[in-house]
C-alpha cells in the first residue's frame, strides 16, 4: 500500500516537472485530440449521459483497434 502510495506521488511529482509531450504524434496527444473531436461531435445530442457513453465506447473501441492491428502487423 506504502509502495503504491509512494509511486503515485512519485507520478504525480514527475508529471508537473516535465509535462505532456511536445511531439505532435505521441499517443496522448493523439488520443487527446480524439477525445476532443468526439466530445464537439456527440455533446450536441440532448442526451449529455448518452454523449458521454458514446465518447467513451468510440474513444476505447478506436484505441483498442488500433493497438491490435499494430500487434497483428508487427
Amino acid at each position: 500500500m506504502i509502495i503504491s502510495l509512494m509511486a503515485l506521488i512519485s507520478g504525480y511529482i514527475i508529471d508537473l516537472i516535465v509535462g505532456d509531450p511536445n511531439y505532435r504524434f505521441h499517443p496522448i496527444r493523439v488520443i487527446g485530440n480524439l477525445i476532443l473531436k468526439l466530445e464537439n461531435l456527440l455533446y450536441r445530442l440532448k442526451n449529455k449521459k448518452l454523449g458521454g457513453l458514446l465518447l467513451l465506447i468510440a474513444t476505447i473501441t478506436t484505441i483498442f483497434a488500433f493497438c491490435y492491428s499494430m500487434l497483428k502487423i508487427a
